[in-house]
This record gives C-alpha cells, structure tokens and sequence, in this order.
C-alpha cells in the first residue's frame, strides 16, 4: 500500500500521508492552504486511483497463478 500511495500525484500523495498520520480533512486544508472540499476530492481521487490499481494487481496475478 505504501508503495502504490508513492505512486499518486504529489498533492493526492501529500494529503494521503497527513490523513494515514491521523489529520484531519480540516486540519490538511489549513495546512496546505485548501478547502475542505478540495481535500475530499484529492482523497476521492487518490481512492479511485489506488481502487484501480488493486484491481490490476489482483488481474495480474490471477492471470499468473
């Protein structure tokens, strides 16, 4: 999971750490001078891009075995 969170963009990537470190959505926004629903977006984002991953992954492998 680390490995593919390395792989988001750099802002999804950032929020995703401040979030696993225990911040808050409000928290990050004031941090990184965003809104709040900028924040949830980025994570909406980030989400879907780690879902799709997942996916590939599990293809692959089930490709594989």
């Amino acid at each position: 999971m680390q490995k593919a969170i390395t792989e988001l963009p750099d802002k999804i990537q950032e929020i995703y750490k401040l979030s696993l470190a225990g911040e808050t959505n409000e928290s990050i926004a004031v941090q990184l001078a965003l809104t709040v629903d900028s924040v949830k977006a980025y994570k909406k984002r980030g989400k879907q891009i780690l879902k799709e991953k997942l996916q590939n992954l599990l293809m692959f492998l089930s490709v594989t075995l």
